[in-house]
């Protein structure tokens, strides 16, 4: 996130602004979306592949949804095979 000053303003004031990631752009805030995994942003059609529309809701860009992805593949247990049976424990 950039600051950037607000245009047509009677005194020095100024904004938040988002960079897309990909292109390095801050113009186009209106086809921009923020990751609310990450805080970045991305234009739309810089995604690929590109967003028709904006997200209602909350969005994840690619980066955080594999990242997601991968904490809950390693927090998942491995299943078992069907039809076999867990391994007795040998008493001591």
């Amino acid at each position: 996130m950039t600051m950037r000053l607000r245009k047509g303003a009677a005194s020095a004031q100024f904004m938040d602004s988002y960079v897309c990631i990909i292109c390095s752009r801050s113009d186009g805030d209106e086809k921009l979306v923020v990751c609310e995994g990450c805080d970045e942003g991305y234009h739309t059609y810089c995604l690929i592949p590109p967003l028709p529309d904006i997200p209602r809701g909350d969005w994840r860009c690619p980066k955080c949804v594999v990242e997601v992805s991968d904490v809950n593949q390693t927090s998942l247990p491995p299943s078992l095979p069907q039809n076999k049976h867990l391994p007795r424990r040998l008493k001591a």
